[in-house]
């Protein structure tokens, strides 16, 4: 909306306002619906991994063990990646946004 509001009153005879609006609203779902899946992930996921964890302590400790080795070369895979991967990110990212 603050680039919309930027425009010349050329710009602004030229570009259909319905157009405008729609563009407007789309955008706003999409924040939306990326902020409510987001907060799904952040809110299940850790709750799932602390009862799959009690699960597997309670059912087969022995199996627990092999996880607690697994688990800290898992982190640090993840690390790599993201961090890997986050340039990739924050150009795209930062392209739109200027």
């Amino acid at each position: 909306m603050r680039k919309v509001q930027t425009f010349s009153f050329a710009n602004l005879d030229t570009l259909q306002t319905g157009k405008l609006i729609v563009r407007s609203t789309s955008d706003v779902t999409t924040v939306q619906t990326i902020v409510m899946l987001s907060l799904r992930i952040l809110t299940r996921a850790p709750i799932w991994a602390v009862g799959a964890i009690v699960l597997l302590v309670v059912t087969a400790s022995d199996l627990a063990w092999i996880m607690v080795a697994f688990v800290p070369l898992i982190i640090v895979l993840v690390y790599f990646f993201t961090h890997r991967a986050r340039p990739y990110f924050w150009g795209f990212s930062s392209a739109w946004i200027g």
